[in-house]
Formats: structure tokens, sequence, C-alpha cells
């Protein structure tokens, strides 16, 4: 239930922040060090969430 609900509420939340995260951080940091933080963190966000998830069989 919780990966149903918990990914792509995620996935909006990271998302959505995006524009606004990026504007308020642009003046004090190089922009792709803050994607690299900002990707890192939805990598574990994910992997988090989806590590319990079967994997299909062959």
């Amino acid at each position: 239930m919780l990966q149903a609900v918990g990914a792509p509420a995620l996935l909006i939340l990271i998302w959505s922040t995006g524009f606004i995260a990026a504007r308020a951080v642009a003046p004090h940091a190089d922009p792709n060090l803050f994607l690299t933080f900002r990707f890192l963190i939805a990598v574990v966000g994910f992997t988090i969430l989806v590590r319990n998830v079967p994997w299909p069989e062959r």
C-alpha cells in the first residue's frame, strides 16, 4: 500500500518543488551541485519505497 501511494506522492512532491527550490538556491549554490543533491535525494527516496517490491519472475 505504501509503495502504491508513497511513490507517486514522492514523485509529485519532488517534481512540483523543483522550480521553487531552484529559485531559492540559485543565488547561493552552483546549479549542477544543487541538481546532484536533488537527484541523490530522489534516488534514496525511491530506493526506500521500492526495496520490498517483488521482482517479476522470468
